[in-house]
């Protein structure tokens, strides 16, 4: 969002590309990683590689969740602030690409094995109130079940289960 803000802030768009906008894009992408992460946090990113063994993969990511920001974003401004070379900022960027690649596909098999329960769906949609004052009509014998089935959207054969009678 910030990196969409600073474009309305310079009145240039990002969307072709030319280098002009390669350079609106990482000018705008410069700007917002500033805002979000300040250089002595990176600067104090960089003492907590040393505490991981070395292991800046690790590092950054902890930090990274910490700050709710990207891993690729932080490996670049350590790069840009001289704490790591060109070469371990693009080994880390494709590492940190590969694992947002591999995050992309759990989910994506995720909601593809997860079908939801339909009676929460349907009582939600239906609403508390909605559903009492039907549990409470067929308790009384004012309503039938195929009314209520009518009145919340399914068959009625599914109504009891739904208002837990």
């Amino acid at each position: 969002m910030l990196h969409e803000l600073v474009h309305i802030w310079v009145d240039k768009s990002g969307i072709s590309d030319n280098s002009t906008e390669n350079k609106i894009e990482k000018y705008c992408n410069d700007v917002a990683s500033q805002i979000l992460v300040e250089d002595k946090e990176i600067d104090t990113l960089n003492s907590e590689i040393k505490s991981f063994d070395g292991n800046a993969f690790r590092a950054i990511q902890s930090f990274a969740a910490k700050f709710n920001v990207s891993g690729s974003m932080l490996a670049y401004r350590l790069f840009k602030r001289s704490h790591i070379s060109q070469d371990a900022w693009a080994s880390l960027s494709k590492e940190f690409k590969d694992l947002w690649i591999k995050e992309k596909e759990k989910d994506k098999n995720k909601s593809k094995t997860s079908s939801g329960n339909y009676y929460a769906t349907q009582k939600h949609r239906a609403g508390s109130a909605l559903i009492k004052i039907i549990k409470r009509s067929l308790y009384e014998g004012v309503l039938t079940e195929t009314k209520a089935g009518k009145a919340l959207g399914v068959q009625s054969g599914n109504v009891a289960e739904l208002v837990d009678l």
